[in-house]
């Protein structure tokens, strides 16, 4: 932020502007002193709906903007909602529904301008709550709201246009995106979110610790107070029969027995959407089998759930059935092969799961299955094995397979899940564990076997390797094209990685537990210098203690002095190989690394723990080298903005240039190192 404001005020200084802000009294007296750099002339114009606001900010009188007449309201109306802007003379019923919401808006511009996203959604939703874009678009299918023009169509990719729609028309604002670039998620503005509930009237009901009542109207309840009891909440619900969702929130509070929820769910038949989000329930309530309309059920971070029911599969209609954090569960559902329309399976964070029921194949509808779980008995007649994965290739997301087997029978089973056909997945986690008995010869070949027949579409964006035993790495790594991410962890024959270089999008490499791994790179390569990890932001080596330096050749090096009596040999020359766009960068744990590339380039975070401080000595040297190179010009300069360093101690100085930890952000390397003597 500060870079942002000392770039912003390098732009207006002595200049004449016109500057209009929204609504931010907080920021105010930061950018205030900003401002005041401006040529004489300059104007700054504010909006916001608070006077608290206008008080603060105003120098002049403040303009009060009423809203629009009827007139002006209908016909801006018709321009954004209406087709070609025109009233339709075949339905007077849109007409009267548009006219009847156009009063709430009381002529407020931007309320009247996404009434048209309204008309295509009237679902509860929150101010200023995190909405989830994948939770929030089953709910949309789970209701029906999610109509498909072409039967070749996805539900969720359609559900997807909708959801961006109303992001694009700012319905929804301050988007949340993942390290993919995808929106996972975003809020809603209080002004929208006031106008929705209008809307909908009582459709929506909220029940909370001042409010008990339902009307028989209501189709969806929420229950967000944390004092109401089971008896409350049937009493409540006795007039509505005709609930479509029935939504809980977390609490620690209460305690439902199956007597509680067979009182509430037995006259809530029509019940679609079933959220049980932590509600400390350590049994299934056997009166859910009864809710033959149910498309969704939430039962994650019940921590006490054990065990689900064989009945629960008479749910023939469930879409969704989410056991996120269940940590207690010990098996699914014997039958859930015939829980056939089911699309969403989340059972990541159930960690007492052995296995996969048999079937898992026939539940070809599957978009999501977050985790596999191999079955260590061999010989069991329950499980599934990783060929029921053949024909899941509607599958998409994150995908994690556990306790992955070794020897021939695994080998099939690994190429039989047919992983290249699987466009749609983005992750994919591979955790193998070390059985006992088995030669580590053995162990390494089955290993480099197993992940050559595990290659995955080359959509693929995210590539973990936990257990794997291989030496080395499969053919088809480097045509990964996509990958972002590439993650290492405990791969205790891993001795060096390919040229994962020539990966153009690569962002983030974590190296984590490698005992065998003395260089992260065999040899250098020519090629490696014209484009050196072109997109990598991030990278976290972590308890690599026999980790020496990037590449084992050592004809690169050079030797710079950095004071009259002391001298750093580099390994990289800086102009042919640096990190160009690293930044944080993280090394805990690897006290024999002496030598990697620069990273000239690090603005946010440099987090070291139990390392050489020799690696960012040699940086800082080799970046004043090349500053004062005629060929300088290669590398741009470092931010301008003074270090901070915060030092933590373990015993010792960081002046000492032994192991240190230290968070360095918005570095000017050369000067670091001129004040490299901190005590």
């Amino acid at each position: 932020m500060d870079t942002l404001i000392g770039k912003f005020k390098e732009q207006i200084d002595g200049k004449k502007y016109l500057l209009v802000l929204d609504d931010d009294q907080a920021k105010w007296s930061k950018l205030k002193e900003v401002l005041m750099g401006g040529a004489k002339g300059s104007r700054i114009l504010v909006t916001t709906r608070s006077e608290k606001v206008a008080r603060v900010t105003g120098t002049v009188e403040s303009y009060f903007l009423w809203g629009l007449g009827e007139h002006a309201s209908w016909s801006l109306f018709k321009q954004m909602a209406l087709e070609k802007g025109q009233e339709p003379e075949e339905n007077l019923r849109i007409v009267a529904i548009g006219r009847e919401i156009l009063e709430k808006c009381s002529g407020v511009p931007l309320a009247i301008g996404q009434l048209e996203a309204y008309y295509a959604s009237k679902i509860q939703k929150q101010s200023d709550y995190w909405i989830c874009r994948s939770r929030l678009i089953q709910l949309w299918i789970a209701q029906g709201f999610v109509k498909l023009s072409d039967q070749n169509q996805c539900l969720e990719d359609v559900g997807n246009e909708y959801f961006m729609d109303l992001l694009w028309r700012s319905l929804f604002h301050e988007a949340k995106m993942d390290e993919f670039g995808n929106v996972i998620g975003c809020k809603m503005h209080d002004l929208m979110h006031d106008l929705s509930i209008s809307v909908a009237g009582s459709m929506i009901t909220t029940l909370d610790d001042n409010k008990r009542h339902v009307d028989e109207k209501t189709r969806h309840v929420s229950i967000v107070g944390y004092d109401i009891d089971a008896l409350s909440i049937k009493t409540s619900l006795c007039k509505a029969s005709r609930i479509r969702t029935f939504l809980c929130r977390p609490t620690s509070n209460n305690f439902w027995g199956e007597s509680d929820c067979d009182a509430i769910f037995s006259s809530s038949k029509l019940l679609r959407v079933l959220g049980l989000h932590e509600r400390n329930l350590d049994f299934f309530p056997s009166s859910i089998e009864k809710l033959k309309h149910l498309r969704h059920l939430d039962l994650s971070w019940n921590h006490n759930l054990k065990k689900l029911p064989n009945s629960i599969t008479r749910l023939q209609n469930l879409q969704t059935l989410t056991l996120s954090f269940c940590d207690e569960l010990v098996e699914l559902p014997r039958d859930i092969k015939r829980l056939v329309n089911l699309r969403h399976l989340e059972i990541d964070g159930c960690y007492q799961l052995t296995y996969m029921p048999c079937g898992f194949g026939k539940l070809t509808n599957l978009q999501t299955l977050t985790n596999f779980v191999v079955d260590k008995d061999l010989l069991s007649r329950h499980s599934s094995a990783l060929t029921e994965l053949n024909g899941l290739n509607n599958l998409r997301g994150k995908f994690d397979i556990e306790n992955m087997r070794r020897g021939k029978d695994a080998i099939s089973e690994c190429k039989a899940a047919n992983l290249k056909e699987k466009q749609h997945l983005h992750a994919l986690d591979f955790r193998w564990s070390i059985e006992g008995g088995v030669n580590d010869t053995d162990v390494t070949i089955d290993d480099e076997v197993l992940l050559e027949v595990l290659q995955p579409h080359p959509n693929l964006k995210q590539l973990c390797l936990k257990g794997n035993c291989s030496s080395r790495f499969p053919s088809w790594l480097l045509s990964l094209t996509n990958l972002v991410t590439f993650d290492l962890w405990k791969c205790t024959k891993c001795q060096y990685l390919p040229f994962l270089s020539q990966l153009p999008s690569l962002k983030y490499l974590s190296l984590s537990h490698l005992d065998a791994m003395e260089y992260i790179s065999v040899d250098c390569d020519s090629k490696e210098f014209s484009s050196f990890f072109p997109s990598l932001k991030y990278i976290r080596l972590n308890r690599c203690h026999n980790l020496k330096g990037w590449w084992r050749r050592g004809d690169l090096s050079m030797e710079v002095n950095s004071d009259s009596h002391n001298s750093v040999e580099i390994m990289e020359h800086p102009l042919l190989c640096s990190f160009p766009r690293l930044s944080p960068l993280k090394i805990w744990n690897c006290p024999m690394l002496t030598s990697i590339p620069i990273f000239p380039h690090l603005e946010e975070q440099l987090d070291l723990e139990n390392v050489n401080w020799k690696p960012l000595e040699q940086t800082m040297m080799m970046n004043m080298v090349a500053l004062q190179s005629p060929m300088s010009t290669t590398i741009p300069s470092s931010s301008s903005t003074p270090l901070k360093i915060e030092v933590y101690t373990a015993g010792f100085h960081c002046g000492s240039r032994n192991s240190a930890r230290g968070v360095v952000e918005k570095p000017h390397l050369s000067r670091v190192f001129k004040n490299r003597e901190l005590q």
